[in-house]
């Protein structure tokens, strides 16, 4: 690599368009996502501070697009608190997030409740209702209309605002 940026030895030559081209194909492989460093609830919620600024993580672009199919400008990474959601999370999990308004409420979410946010299950019921769930047994589910849903940003009424669907954690190995 040495070599091809700057010339080894026996060259007299340099070459900076090689290296130029190297760093340009590699930053142009790189998104930026916005990584809050607040933890989403994986048990009875936590208070969301609306002050908090995000940190850019660099991720990949092909990994990011062709893997998980997201779009770096809907995509946000934050972390989960507590027990709630084991086996399928951890505390400590960074999860991707895909901000995308969607019309089905199924999956992994996370959600504004009552200024607490949290990560869980939702699906929808034939009755209407969404179902708002955790992994763990040892947590009750609950059902709600599908009314109260709604995406964006949490205003403090009684709605539940979905922030949106956990599109992949990283779970460290330890």
């Amino acid at each position: 690599m040495e070599w091809l940026a700057g010339g080894g030895e026996g060259t007299s030559f340099a070459v900076p368009h090689v290296a130029r081209r190297i760093t340009q194909a590699v930053n142009s492989n790189i998104a930026y996502v916005d990584y809050y460093n607040v933890a989403a609830s994986a048990g009875y919620g936590l208070c969301t501070d609306d002050g908090v600024k995000p940190e850019k993580v660099a991720i990949s672009l092909h990994f990011l697009k062709h893997d998980l199919g997201l779009d770096p400008a809907n995509a946000i990474m934050l972390e989960t608190s507590g027990d709630s959601m084991e086996p399928t999370l951890r505390s400590g999990d960074r999860l991707l997030v895909d901000t995308r308004r969607q019309h089905i409420l199924d999956g992994v979410h996370v959600l504004v409740v009552n200024g607490g946010l949290l990560v869980k299950r939702l699906s929808s019921e034939p009755s209407g209702k969404i179902c708002i769930a955790s992994d763990n047994q040892l947590y009750k589910e609950f059902l709600t209309d599908a009314s109260r849903f709604r995406w964006g940003d949490p205003d403090g009424d009684d709605a539940i605002t979905v922030i949106g669907r956990v599109a992949y954690r990283l779970q460290a190995m330890s």
